[in-house]
């Protein structure tokens, strides 16, 4: 999983500057695809790591209101960070900064506007679109659709157009 104690407490270390450098409640499959991208964890080291992050209280978990979880640096976490945060190669810091300051746009709004496609127990194609602020949903939309193009015509207009849909719902519920 690891190549030894040093590189496991690297990847945890690691972990808590991402954290710190993204500063907001972030989904894990978003802290996962940034954590990965340089290629300096594997997928399994990086998941035993955080673990052992939230267990230890140096991650926050907490839940969405559509049970996602959202993971932040905890004050101890942050505390130990500062303390152990120049064992991380400067070169290395780099490189996720510029992967995190790059996607925090994206992060930002994919925590915030998000829209996607699940098959239901029942066999029925539907799309989620929502909009969220923090860990509360303003709004939360589920849509059977007729098949996977239609549900992902169905995203992507959510995604582009989420101001004017949402408007437009606003609007037809209100006299």
């Amino acid at each position: 999983m690891f190549e030894n104690d040093s590189q496991y407490t690297e990847n945890q270390i690691l972990i808590l500057f991402v954290l710190k450098e993204i500063d907001m409640d972030t989904p894990g499959s978003l802290l996962t695809d940034i954590l990965l991208e340089p290629r300096m964890m594997n997928y399994f080291a990086m998941q035993s790591a955080l673990c052992d992050l939230t267990d230890s209280g140096l991650v926050l978990t907490v839940k969405d209101s559509g049970g996602i979880p959202l993971y932040s640096c905890s004050k101890k976490g942050l505390d130990i960070l500062k303390s152990l945060e120049s064992t991380i190669s400067p070169a290395i810091k780099d490189i996720y900064k510029r992967l995190v300051h790059k996607e925090k746009s994206k992060i930002k709004q994919s925590i915030e506007i998000n829209a996607s496609h699940f098959t239901g127990t029942d066999g029925q194609i539907y799309c989620r679109c929502f909009i969220r602020d923090g860990s509360t949903y303003i709004a939360d939309v589920r849509i059977p659709v007729a098949d996977k193009t239609e549900a992902e015509t169905v995203c992507e207009n959510w995604k582009n157009n989420t101001s004017e849909v949402f408007l437009r719902v606003i609007k037809a519920m209100l006299p």
